[in-house]
Order: structure tokens, then sequence, then C-alpha cells
């Protein structure tokens, strides 16, 4: 029932060494089968999410795609470094996940998500 666009996948854990990490990918359900992702540590600005989308391997497909629109990369964007701040503001979080994230030419729907509790 959702509208067509690009499955992806966006998390953000929080790693004993180097504190909330972000990623974001392509691919959504097929994220593990494709292994197209960028990670960065947070805080991080809409400005870094939209770099760590140029990064990816598949990047045309969010450019448009054999006739599809471009999806709304600032939409994009701005769900990922949310990400990052959600472990940054709440220290209970351990990690969050949106997988898939649909990305359409008018936002970003998340298709399934997961939070779970930080043990430590």
């Amino acid at each position: 029932m959702a509208p067509a666009g690009v499955e992806l996948i966006a998390g953000a854990v929080r790693d004993p060494s180097f504190g909330p990490v972000v990623l974001v990918g392509l691919g959504g359900t097929a994220a593990e089968a494709l292994q197209d992702t960028a990670v960065r540590l947070a805080p991080l600005s809409e400005e870094d999410a939209l770099d760590m989308l140029d990064e990816l391997r598949g990047r045309r497909l969010l450019d448009g795609w054999r006739g599809a629109p471009p999806v709304d990369r600032p939409a994009i964007a701005r769900a990922v470094a949310a990400l990052g701040r959600i472990l940054l503001e709440h220290p209970g979080v351990g990690e969050v996940e949106i997988n898939p994230l649909r990305a359409t030419a008018s936002g970003v729907l998340a298709l399934d998500a997961l939070v779970v509790a930080d043990e430590n």
C-alpha cells in the first residue's frame, strides 16, 4: 500500500568505543545482499548525510532510474541525521533501525522500524 520508491536502510547504534554511529544504505529488505552502505559518527548534519548518499555505489537509483522520478534526497538526509540525534539525546536507546525506509519524490516513509534499549 506504500507508494513505489527506492528502498533504503537507515540506522544508528551505540558503539562501545566510538559512541553513536549512523548508517545509511541501499536495499531495504535486500540490504544484506547489496552491502552498499555509508557510515558516520554522530552528530552529523543533513549535509553530512547527503554526502553519505553520494558515497553509495547505487546512488544513481536515487536520481531517477529508468524513468522513475528522483527521490527527495533532503528528506532522506533529515531522517538519517535524526537517527544520530536520537542516540545522542536518549542515552537509554542503544540502537535504532529503519528497514526499509522508502524514498520517493515527495519524501520518505518508514515501513518498518526497530528500537533497542541500551543494556549498559
